[in-house]
C-alpha cells in the first residue's frame, strides 16, 4: 500500500510541477516574442522563468545594478520584484495563471524549498503565478 501511495504522491507533485513549470515557459514565449519585435528586453524573476527568458534573449535585471532605459520591456515572472526599481513604467500586460489544483511551491507546499512549506505537495485555490510586461516610460 505505501507503494500505491508513493506512487499517487510522485504522480501528484509531476502535475503540480508542470503547473508551476508553464509559468516560466509563458514568460519566456513573451520575451521571444518581444525580442524578435526588436524590444530590448530584461527579466525579472528566477526560477525556470530565468532560464527560458535568457535563452530568448532578455537580460537579466539585478538589483541595483544597470537600469533598463526609456522604451526598453521588462517580462516580470516567477520570483520577480526588481521591477519596483523602475519609476516610470506602464503595465502592457498581464497574465494570472492558477485555480484550484496541486502546488509543490506555497500554500503549505515546499517541494524545493522547506521556506514556503513543510509538505512536498498540497492543495491550493491561489494564484500560481503571473507573467507581467511593462514598458519602461522617458
Amino acid at each position: 500500500i505505501s507503494a500505491a501511495l508513493g506512487l499517487v504522491l510522485s504522480v501528484l507533485i509531476l502535475r503540480a510541477d508542470a503547473a508551476l513549470a508553464e509559468v516560466g515557459r509563458r514568460g519566456g514565449e513573451i520575451a521571444a516574442a518581444e525580442v524578435k519585435r526588436g524590444a530590448t528586453v530584461w527579466m525579472d524573476g528566477d526560477w525556470g522563468f530565468q532560464w527560458y527568458s535568457m535563452q530568448a534573449g532578455a537580460r537579466p535585471m539585478t538589483t541595483g545594478g544597470v537600469l533598463p532605459a526609456p522604451g526598453d520591456v521588462v517580462v516580470v515572472g516567477l520570483g520577480g520584484g526588481r521591477i519596483e526599481q523602475c519609476a516610470h513604467r506602464t503595465l502592457v500586460a498581464s497574465e494570472r495563471f492558477g485555480g484550484p489544483g496541486g502546488r509543490v511551491l506555497g500554500e503549505g507546499a515546499g517541494f524545493y524549498s522547506n521556506g514556503f512549506g513543510p509538505l512536498p505537495w498540497s492543495w491550493g485555490s491561489g494564484e500560481l503565478g503571473r507573467v507581467e510586461v511593462w514598458r519602461i516610460e522617458p
